[in-house]
């Protein structure tokens, strides 16, 4: 069964990679088919189909996914063609209704009109006996046009991305500028491949704006930072959007945990200098920590870490491997550096 991952298209990278860890995290196999800018196209067991619902819960840089009933070219009679040629039975019943949308993804210039498709596939879906309804269809048919590629099929989920508006650092309880985007933060918790009832830790964790988007996905969280004034305002946020997390006032170099203790750790340490241990210079700080990342992560495991600047060598030298990289551009003084990095 094919499915489709309509991408938001907001990174180069970072959505296609989402939803191949997302895929990974639940357990589902796939086979990857087709991969253009704005979508990917995978193979999975039939069986998994119900899956699909946890990745819609999960992604944040998806907006839809679909199964696919069957490609083209981007031009206007090869998909009539393709879709004259298709059992649309198998995919609606007679007495449902249904709405067909049509989408290019960039650009498409062999059909530089695409909703003109809209009523002419809406004919041929018509011909099984079913009804349209554009308010509140039983069954969306929807095609993308990317520049290569025609798909055509039904939507699955929807992915709820003003949610993660929602939540931006400058609607929670407390802010402090500076700190991730809630998209960001589920994308790395996703790449991590953390599980439902896993432990995750951030030991930086400023806002707790990580450790809201691992607790909203029923991963089990534990957070420290060393400033007071951060400590209460990320417990005021963990209280607002969390029934459960752990806390600790606690250096990320010198943490009480036991070694190997968590699945995941995930963090954004601070970019500027650091005061407050001795005058220790920041990227020293953030070597001890990376150090002691490695030790309280249980083997095989990953975790990720977003910097000013590149890091590989502190990284490989605490004994990770590097095992994604890629990058965010937030504006024309500041471009995050994301790591995703395993204890072998």
């Amino acid at each position: 069964m094919h499915i489709c991952f309509e991408l938001s298209g907001e990174n180069d990278t970072l959505p296609a990679a989402e939803v191949y860890a997302s895929l990974s995290a639940e357990e589902i196999r796939y086979r990857v088919i087709r991969r253009y800018p704005r979508v990917v196209i995978v193979n999975i067991d039939k069986n998994n189909l119900t899956k699909l619902q946890l990745l819609a819960q999960r992604l944040s840089m998806t907006h839809r996914i679909y199964q696919v009933i069957t490609t083209s070219t981007p031009e206007k009679q090869a998909v009539l063609d393709a879709i004259n040629r298709t059992d649309l039975s198998h995919f609606i019943k007679q007495g449902q209704t249904y709405c067909v949308r049509v989408h290019r993804l960039g650009r498409s210039p062999l059909i530089k009109t695409p909703q003109v498709l809209e009523p002419e596939i809406g004919e041929i879906v018509y011909r099984y006996g079913v009804k349209a309804n554009l308010q509140t269809p039983e069954v969306c048919f929807k095609l993308l046009l990317t520049s290569k590629m025609a798909i055509f099929g039904i939507l699955l989920h929807r992915i709820n991305r003003s949610s993660f508006e929602e939540r931006k650092p400058k609607n929670k309880p407390f802010f402090y500028p500076g700190v991730l985007m809630p998209r960001i933060s589920r994308v790395l918790i996703n790449l991590c491949e953390i599980k439902k009832n896993e432990l995750l830790l951030d030991p930086f964790c400023g806002t707790a704006g990580i450790l809201v988007e691992a607790g909203l996905l029923d991963v089990n969280v534990i957070g420290s930072d060393i400033q007071w004034k951060i400590v209460s305002g990320a417990k005021m946020n963990l209280e607002y959007y969390l029934e459960k997390y752990t806390f600790m006032y606690q250096d990320a170099a010198h943490l009480a945990l036991k070694d190997e203790s968590v699945d995941a750790v995930i963090t954004d340490p601070p970019y500027g200098r650091s005061t407050r241990i001795k005058s220790v210079e920041t990227k020293k700080l953030i070597e001890d920590a990376v150090k002691e990342m490695w030790r309280v992560l249980k083997k095989g495991r990953k975790a990720g870490i977003v910097y000013k600047e590149k890091i590989d060598g502190l990284i490989i030298g605490a004994g990770f491997s590097i095992v994604e990289y890629h990058k965010e551009r937030v504006h024309k003084s500041l471009t995050r550096h994301l790591y995703i990095i395993k204890k072998e």
